[in-house]
C-alpha cells in the first residue's frame, strides 16, 4: 500500500522496454502501471517513464489524446519523467512528420524532426551531471541509440548527461531537461543506482 507508483507507457506507440530494467524498479520498490498515451487519461502515480516505440506513426492519436495536455501539467508541477528516444519525442514540443507539425507534451524545449536517414546507431556510454531529482552526479548511463529523428533544442536548453561516446541530442549531450523531466536519446540499461534514484524520485514528489 505504501509503494510508490510509476506510470509505464505501453502501447503502439511506445513498445520498447528491456525487461531488466522494469524488473529493477519493482526491486527497488516500485508498483508499475502501465497505460496507453494514445487513448488513456494519465493514471495516479507518483512518476513516469515513457519507453522508445514509434510516436511518429501515432502522433495524431497522441496529439488528440487527453493524456497530452495531463502528463504536461504534471511535468510542469515537478513530478519525475522520464523518457528514452520515442519518450523524448513525446515530452518535447512537437514533432514533424512529412511536412505535418503534431503538437506533443511541451515539457522539453525544443522540437523534433522525422528524416529519411538514419541520425545515430551505435552504443552509448556516459554520466548524469545534475539537474533534476533523476540526474544524480556521477551514475553512469550506457545503452543505444537508432533513430530517424532529429531533435532541435531551444536555445537555453539544459542537459542532464555527458556522453563519451554517442551522439545524443547535440553534441554529445543528452538528457534534456525541465522541471523533474528528462528525456534522452539513449535507450538505456538502468543500473541499480539508477533505479532506486527514480523510485527515491517519485517518493520525495509524494511527499512534497
Amino acid at each position: 500500500e505504501g509503494r510508490v507508483r510509476i506510470g509505464i507507457a505501453q502501447d503502439a506507440a511506445f513498445c520498447f522496454y528491456y525487461q531488466d530494467n522494469l524488473d529493477a524498479l519493482q526491486s527497488a520498490g516500485a508498483v508499475l502501471v502501465p497505460f496507453s498515451p494514445c487513448k488513456d487519461p494519465l493514471p495516479d502515480a507518483d512518476a513516469y517513464y515513457f519507453g522508445g516505440g514509434y510516436p511518429e506513426l501515432h502522433a495524431r492519436a497522441l496529439s488528440s489524446s487527453p493524456c497530452r495536455a495531463m502528463i504536461k501539467a504534471a511535468g510542469d508541477s515537478g513530478v519525475p519523467i522520464y523518457g528514452e528516444c520515442g519518450g523524448l519525442l513525446y515530452l518535447a514540443e512537437s514533432v514533424l512528420v512529412e511536412g505535418r507539425e503534431f503538437l506533443m507534451a511541451g515539457i522539453l524545449p525544443g522540437n523534433t524532426e522525422m528524416t529519411g536517414r538514419i541520425q545515430a546507431l551505435g552504443y552509448t556510454e556516459g554520466i548524469f551531471t545534475g539537474g533534476p531529482r533523476l540526474s544524480v552526479p556521477g551514475i553512469s548511463i550506457h545503452g543505444h541509440e537508432f533513430h530517424y529523428s532529429s531533435f532541435n533544442p531551444s536555445p537555453d536548453a539544459r542537459f542532464s548527461v555527458r556522453l563519451s561516446r554517442g551522439k545524443g541530442i547535440f553534441g554529445g549531450l543528452d538528457g534534456l531537461y525541465s522541471h523533474e523531466t528528462i528525456g534522452v536519446y539513449t535507450h538505456s540499461y538502468f543500473s541499480g543506482r539508477f533505479a532506486d534514484t527514480m523510485v527515491d524520485a517519485a517518493l520525495r514528489c509524494r511527499k512534497s
